[in-house]
């Protein structure tokens, strides 16, 4: 792909209008936006409450669960009724509103092969579900008990990186989780273990490069939970936007009318975005706002 580079406030309006048209941002969240997070998000929330008053919605994409998102999006204030891609693309819900736009899990069958595989190796797993009955009756606030995570192997912690308890070793035969992320303590198995887990047609799996692998159903990733968006929602050509900056974020940036990797992104997102940003991490995510505003001042749509 001929990656372009980022225009700025002096560029040509030829190179604005494409960020005119935008109507919708949705970025990644752990290594993009999240990332030094705590020093800028004043600065983050003011430009997001900013693109409202342009009427662009700001979201994001992520393999967090609902109770890992939730201080984020708080602190940007997402609008009301905003679809979040949450599991790497495996649920996606509209902001503090009751509705689960789309959810898919893995089969019973495909969890117990991955249970097999994982027995032979040093690792931990987590099993989480989204508990869609609390998640309606909650009416979209989001609560811990509107997920549940279970944990086979090494026993090395009490909550998962959401933050969220784990019961360990005590999952049920027909269990159809909405993902499962194993946590590999001995990273010369990596490779072993993805071979074995590639093995399983009903499964798509992704990797951080820290250890883990993400695990969903086949056909999940951010990418298919942006085009069910966009249909759903009916969200024209030319009005996206997506930022990030690892391998799981590849389809995204493919899928996207404007497709943004961060100066620090991988190799494989930088090759399937349109544009690199100059700057790393969230820093680049405040550049691509800055971008859009200077876009809707003098190249509106």
């Amino acid at each position: 792909m001929n990656r372009k580079k980022m225009p700025d406030k002096n560029s040509p309006l030829s190179e604005l209008t494409p960020f005119g048209k935008i109507q919708h941002v949705i970025t990644d969240l752990d290594g993009t936006l999240v990332q030094d997070f705590s020093s800028v998000f004043e600065r983050i929330a003011s430009s997001v409450t900013y693109l409202k008053t342009k009427k662009i919605s700001f979201s994001i994409a992520t393999g967090r669960s609902l109770n890992g998102a939730k201080p984020i999006l708080d602190a940007i204030r997402v609008s009301v009724g905003t679809p979040i891609i949450l599991y790497n693309g495996t649920v996606i819900v509209r902001h503090k509103t009751a509705e689960i736009i789309s959810t898919s899990n893995i089969s019973s069958t495909a969890t117990q092969e991955i249970i097999n595989i994982t027995e032979k190796y040093p690792l931990s797993a987590y099993i989480a579900y989204l508990n869609e009955d609390v998640y309606n009756y909650n009416k979209g606030i989001i609560t811990p008990d509107c997920e549940r995570v279970y944990g086979w192997g090494i026993n090395c912690r009490k909550t998962d990186y959401n933050g969220l308890p784990i019961k360990w070793n005590d999952i049920a035969n027909d269990c159809t989780p909405t993902t499962i992320v194993l946590e590999c303590h001995d990273k010369l198995f990596l490779p072993e273990i993805i071979i074995s887990l590639k093995q399983i047609p009903e499964i798509v799996i992704t990797t951080s490069g820290t250890g883990y692998i993400e695990i969903a159903p086949k056909s999940c990733d951010k990418g298919s939970a942006l085009q069910t968006i966009r249909r759903i929602c009916s969200w024209p050509p030319g009005s996206i936007l997506c930022i990030g900056d690892n391998d799981n974020d590849v389809p995204l940036l493919s899928i996207a009318d404007i497709g943004i990797a961060v100066s620090n992104a991988s190799q494989k997102a930088k090759q399937a975005a349109d544009y690199i940003c100059d700057f790393p991490n969230v820093q680049g995510v405040i550049n691509v706002c800055d971008i859009l505003v200077s876009a809707k001042r003098f190249a509106p749509n």
